[in-house]
C-alpha cells in the first residue's frame, strides 16, 4: 500500500476563479432565471474530472413537487455518480 487514506485530501479547500459576466458570475443587469440545478452539477462535474476524482454524474439535478390546492412542496435532488 502507498500509506494514503482513500479520501485523504477530498475535504481540502479550493478556490474557483470566477470571471465577472460569466455565467457563473453574471452581472446585475444579466436576465438569468433558473438553470441553477443543471450549471450546480456540471461545476461540481468539472472540478472532480479536473482532479480526476471522480466518473461524471447525470449531469444535472432533478425536481420533484407535489401538493394540492392547500399545500405545495419543492425540492431540488442531486444526480448520482
Amino acid at each position: 500500500t502507498s500509506g494514503h487514506r482513500p479520501n485523504q485530501g477530498c475535504l481540502n479547500p479550493i478556490v474557483a476563479k470566477i470571471p465577472r459576466g460569466s455565467i457563473l458570475w453574471p452581472s446585475d443587469t444579466a436576465a438569468v432565471v433558473g438553470g441553477n440545478v443543471l450549471t450546480s452539477q456540471r461545476v461540481v462535474d468539472v472540478i472532480l474530472k479536473a482532479f480526476g476524482a471522480a466518473a461524471a454524474s447525470q449531469g444535472c439535478m432533478n425536481n420533484i413537487t407535489f401538493g394540492d390546492s392547500r399545500f405545495g412542496y419543492y425540492e431540488t435532488i442531486g444526480g448520482g455518480a
